[in-house]
């Protein structure tokens, strides 16, 4: 993965399924060249006022997310309530945005 910012650019080794997860949605096979924008864990919740995408334009781009929720969402400190990784809210979210796809980390 090539990492760039305005005044850098630095290559990321990662492997596929160990540092993350691609999971484009609707890309027919072959080699597709997009931006990757980073959106925190992916959230949008209206009713608690979480939206990270708020103010990031993912328009065909990939967007790369935590794995899993924040500590502090984890109720009284103890296990997650839901899956460490639930793939569909957060590409849902991020498609719903214009997002090519959701590259969740580990």
């Amino acid at each position: 993965m090539i990492v760039e910012t305005s005044d850098s650019r630095r290559i990321v080794p990662c492997k596929l399924g160990e540092d993350f997860i691609l999971d484009p949605h609707g890309i027919v096979a072959g080699e597709v060249e997009a931006p990757v924008t980073f959106a925190g864990y992916g959230r949008v919740n209206p009713d608690r006022k979480i939206d990270d995408f708020a103010g990031l334009d993912v328009k065909n781009h990939f967007v790369l997310v935590y794995d899993g929720e924040p500590e502090k969402d984890k109720p009284d400190g103890g296990p997650q309530t839901v899956p460490i990784f639930n793939p569909f809210p957060k590409r849902q979210a991020a498609q719903s945005k214009g997002a090519l796809g959701a590259m969740p980390v580990r």
